[in-house]
């Protein structure tokens, strides 16, 4: 490892180091947000109906002080019923691949989306940014074929593949020479 890389590896570190800090920080704000609105709109609700005058609107104030946490809470939880399937599923992480090739580190950028592949085997888009890889900055298009078909067998649902193949053909028009796969026939 060169220096330079060393360094860019600390400055990485040190910004993933402050992104923590400051989501840490931002989730001390909301919950101290939180409670402040609810130590003061409760009792306001509760306490406020003696008050001839101002009672309603004391009420009503309090009310609004806590109904985006309400609102919070009961929209989770109808979109859990409704997406069920959605919640707690991890989602690949494409900015470290990404960060790589913008950086010129195409093989390390390989090395992160092959993690994706294993981790995420029915992700079609790690296969499409290999191919776009070898196509736009390697000018490779034996390679980008290889990985062509790598992704084919690797993708089981029809659907992904004919993307993984739309995309290829797309991808390969900037090749100099262009090799285009068929769509299967569709029943």
């Amino acid at each position: 490892m060169t220096i330079g890389e060393k360094d860019m590896e600390n400055q990485t570190d040190k910004l993933n180091s402050m992104g923590r800090a400051r989501w840490e920080e931002e989730q001390r704000r909301v919950l101290v947000s939180r409670l402040v609105r609810w130590g003061i709109g409760i009792p306001l609700i509760l306490f406020c109906f003696p008050i001839p005058w101002f009672g309603p609107f004391l009420a009503l104030l309090g009310v609004v002080m806590i109904i985006p946490d309400i609102a919070d809470y009961l929209s989770g939880f109808a979109g859990n019923i409704i997406w069920s399937h959605r919640a707690g599923q991890p989602q690949p992480l494409y900015s470290i691949p990404e960060s790589l090739v913008a950086s010129g580190r195409y093989e390390e950028a390989e090395a992160e989306y092959e993690k994706i592949i294993k981790e995420f085997p029915k992700e079609v888009k790690p296969h499409v940014d290999l191919i776009n890889i070898a196509v736009t900055r390697l000018n490779d298009g034996e390679l980008a074929e290889r990985l062509y078909q790598r992704g084919l067998s690797i993708l089981q649902d029809a659907a992904t593949r004919d993307v993984l193949t739309k995309m290829y053909n797309a991808i390969s028009t900037r090749l100099k020479t262009t090799s285009y796969v068929s769509l299967p026939e569709q029943k």
